[in-house]
């Protein structure tokens, strides 16, 4: 497996946010660890839910996609409001560009 990252550091908004409504520190309960357990064709239909939304998401792989393009913009605005007031400074030793050459 190769892995093609966009830079040296990426914070992303959460995918499939939907299925983690508590947001993404939600741990889960043992009474739906146990449900999961035993309920196997529920489970699989959650599974299934969190692949099928995932999959829609492939054309963000595309280089030069516009779906790409959002996302970029997406996580570029993600990162800097949870790096806070210091986001430039940190953007900046992380090697945060503000645009992509693929774009220009």
């Amino acid at each position: 497996m190769t892995s093609f990252d966009l830079s040296k550091t990426w914070i992303t908004p959460e995918f499939a946010a939907e299925f983690a409504p508590e947001s993404h520190m939600a741990l889960f309960p043992e009474r739906q660890k146990v449900q999961r357990a035993t309920c196997k064709d529920e489970f699989l239909a959650y599974r299934k839910g969190v692949e099928a939304t995932m999959n829609k998401l492939f054309d963000m792989l595309f280089k030069v996609s516009p779906l790409q393009h959002d996302a970029v913009e997406r996580f570029r605005t993600t990162m800097r409001e949870r790096l806070g007031p210091r986001a430039n400074e940190i953007a900046d030793k992380i090697g945060m560009c503000e645009t992509d050459p693929g774009y220009a």
